[in-house]
């Protein structure tokens, strides 16, 4: 669903097979691409995703990395920190991993990208929770910023999907979009 018409739509989806020009993964502290949407992208995408990744460990939890996006649709893959490993995710770190992805994005003239559901697998926040710390970022990025032109959020479930929509009208109810 459109949700800003012509700039962010959340719809279910699987994100290794987005056809944006960046995909963002859900990744630990130390970029190992163990399950979850990150097996999914290494799986599709290749262990040089990876190993690019790898290269650039460790960041802090809420830093953000670009590698290549290998036998994937997208050019890139957006490595976002929710948690250390071993450790549960923070809606900090997924607010502050969500605008490095997008400043990434804008920094290396990236027009469309998508997103999962950050911290919500092994990190183990709820998706609502995911929701509140993703939606009002974006929304905010989106009004003052060109680029990047276009965010996916694509969710695993339509339930996720669901959760999403609904906070997102909440979010807007409260003026907090």
């Amino acid at each position: 669903m459109e949700v800003i018409p012509g700039r962010l739509n959340i719809r279910q989806g699987d994100i290794s097979l987005s056809k944006t020009q960046a995909v963002v993964n859900a990744a630990n502290t130390e970029l190992w691409m163990g399950s979850g949407v990150a097996g999914a992208l290494k799986e599709r995408g290749g262990d040089v995703i990876e190993r690019e990744a790898m290269a650039q460990a460790p960041i802090k939890p809420g830093g953000s990395v670009m590698t290549q996006g290998g036998e994937l649709f997208a050019d890139y893959v957006i490595h976002v920190a929710t948690m250390e490993v071993g450790e549960p995710a923070t809606a900090n770190s997924v607010r502050l991993g969500t605008m490095g992805a997008l400043a990434l994005a804008k920094d290396n003239d990236i027009d469309s990208i998508a997103f999962p559901a950050l911290g919500t697998g092994v990190g183990g926040i709820s998706i609502s929770e995911c929701a509140c710390a993703m939606l009002p970022v974006i929304s905010r990025w989106l009004r003052e910023n060109e680029l990047p032109g276009t965010v996916d959020i694509l969710l695993f479930s339509e339930e996720d999907m669901d959760i999403f929509l609904k906070v997102w009208e909440e979010l807007k109810l409260e003026g907090e979009l």
